[in-house]
């Protein structure tokens, strides 16, 4: 290979370097045992390493704990070399984040395994929107059973009672309301 095109190859692989870099993604490679062999800026800012931290003692097994090595069992074919699913991320504090996660295993020119790299993105504000809807949902329904337990239970007690001819006739509601005794005529 001639001095130009080596230069251009060089060039090309700084581009993809940076562009790797500018990413806010956590973005790594790892070797097919789960040793990282490289981990851009924002990974490292995520799990709470410095930008000079040396990588080789991490394992993508210990840092997304929830992380498959492997497609899951229900993968298709087509989904034999990438696949995607929510794990966490590890801080160095020991501290989880919830990810999404993809993961793609790439292959030599003969087809075999060579290395894996893995991307997760942050769902943190996701999760927090879920559990708020969760909650929401969860005190409605809450809310709306209070009353109609209230209205049966009242119901049955008032079934379950004898009441003699005059109690049992409905209460007289007055049609006529005097000035300002309607809700909607009071003065706001």
């Amino acid at each position: 290979m001639g001095a130009a095109p080596a230069s251009a190859l060089r060039e090309e692989e700084a581009r993809s370097v940076a562009i790797l870099h500018a990413m806010r993604d956590f973005i790594a490679t790892a070797s097919l045992d789960g040793n990282l062999l490289f981990l851009n800026s924002s990974g490292r800012e995520l799990i709470g390493l410095g930008q000079r931290d040396d990588i080789a003692d991490l394992r993508l097994p210990a840092l997304c704990p929830g992380w498959q090595p492997q497609p899951p069992a229900s993968a298709g074919p087509d989904q034999a070399d990438a696949w995607n699913c929510e794990s966490s991320l590890r801080r160095r504090d020991g501290s989880e984040i919830p990810v999404l996660t993809m993961t793609v295993v790439h292959r030599d020119p003969q087809g075999h395994p060579a290395f894996i790299s893995l991307v997760a993105h942050d769902i943190t504000q996701r999760k927090e929107v879920e559990r708020m809807k969760d909650e929401l949902v969860a005190t409605v329904s809450h809310e709306l059973r209070t009353p109609l337990a209230s209205l049966r239970g009242f119901s049955e007690l008032m079934l379950k009672r004898e009441f003699n001819e005059e109690k049992r006739q409905a209460p007289r509601v007055p049609r006529h309301h005097s000035k300002g005794d309607h809700p909607s005529e009071r003065a706001h």
